[in-house]
């Protein structure tokens, strides 16, 4: 979502995106409306299909499609996109690392292998390497990447404008949620996977409840772990305050409107949630992550905790609570993770990439 809000501001310099999706489900996306709507084409390269007919199929659509490009945002399988491309003749072959994890898998012999074999297909091929923050390049790449110079950290862009303050914001959100309107709003947004711990912030909740107990914590997002997180919010007796918003589309009004916001996961890049908690000037309370504390450079008043620590996570928002107070931000903070100057980063990187 976040490289489709980029294609206004790329078409500006002339660059156009087509996406390419690896997954095994080739229905329609939800999302390949809006991708079409600005100027962009969405094609499909399953990873069901065999190793050869993988190679073959992707090999076809650079070629066919005539791009001077490939930006490939998969983790180290990014290697084998970069090879594929350069077999395809595209000049820029830009490899892009957004977590600081491989999603928890197993480190046997068989995945350090593939491991290796990527890295030296990233280092082989690649003309870019980025990374959404210096954690996620160290891991992904190197702790010496500095010394590469195709090595560049761009930021996540917000769109800032979405998070202007509308007079009733507030009391709308809490009237549309049917919720007291002097009840204190705690917004924890994300999927419900394992990686993301709303566990974690369920397990704090008693703790802020008894030090603010008009508070209400709203999750907002959907997943597989929906069922398991609202059992134990059963458990707690708790349902009347903990609430489950599934998938929304006005998570700036939310933002606006709430009080706290809180990251418990367990993994992250650069978490765009606290960029969007922070442009809507909300106390920030998250697990201590690499990208958070990149974060923290920017936006000093970001309470850091343990990850799983829900004790220390209570602490903090209680205290966040009652402050009572949106928070100013600095526009060093604004520079560095507006929209607009992600976007014209990337197009530098795609245009020096090219004449060189």
């Amino acid at each position: 979502m976040r490289t489709i809000e980029l294609m206004p501001y790329l078409r500006q310099r002339g660059i156009r995106l087509d996406f390419c999706t690896l997954s095994n489900d080739t229905a329609p996306g939800s999302l390949d409306s809006l991708i079409k709507q600005h100027g962009g084409d969405v094609l499909q390269c399953p990873l069901k299909l065999q190793p050869w007919s993988f190679h073959h199929r992707l090999k076809n659509i650079l070629k066919e499609g005539n791009y001077d490009a490939v930006h490939s945002h998969v983790f180290m399988f990014s290697g084998y996109v970069a090879f594929i491309a350069k077999q395809a003749n595209i000049r820029s072959r830009v490899v892009h690392f957004r977590t600081t994890s491989d999603g928890g898998k197993k480190r046997n012999f068989s995945r350090k292998g593939y491991n290796k074999a990527m890295h030296y297909l990233v280092d082989k091929y690649a003309t870019d390497i980025l990374a959404v923050c210096i954690g996620a390049m160290e891991v992904g790449w190197r702790v010496d990447w500095r010394q590469d110079p195709r090595c560049k950290i761009v930021y996540n862009g917000i769109d800032v404008s979405k998070f202007q303050r509308k007079k009733d914001i507030s009391s709308e959100v809490r009237c549309d949620l049917n919720l007291p309107q002097q009840s204190k709003l705690v917004v924890c947004v994300g999927r419900l996977i394992p990686d993301k711990s709303q566990n974690v912030l369920i397990d704090a909740a008693p703790e802020i409840l008894g030090c603010n107990p008009d508070t209400h914590v709203l999750f907002v997002g959907d997943g597989p772990e929906r069922s398991s997180l609202s059992d134990k919010v059963v458990r707690t007796s708790l349902e009347q305050r903990i609430h489950f918003l599934g998938t929304r589309t006005d998570v700036p009004e939310l933002l606006l409107a709430s009080d706290c916001f809180v990251l418990p996961s367990k993994r992250e890049g650069l978490p765009g949630v606290v960029l969007e908690a922070l442009m809507a000037n909300l106390p920030v309370v998250a697990t201590d992550l690499p990208g958070v504390r990149e974060i923290q450079n920017y936006a000093p008043h970001v309470k850091i905790v343990p990850f799983g620590d829900s004790h220390a996570l209570a602490r903090e928002v209680s205290k966040s609570l009652c402050r009572n107070e949106h928070l100013h931000i600095h526009d060093r903070f604004y520079e560095a993770f507006d929209l607009k100057t992600c976007a014209e980063k990337l197009a530098d990187v795609y245009e020096e990439s090219l004449e060189g």
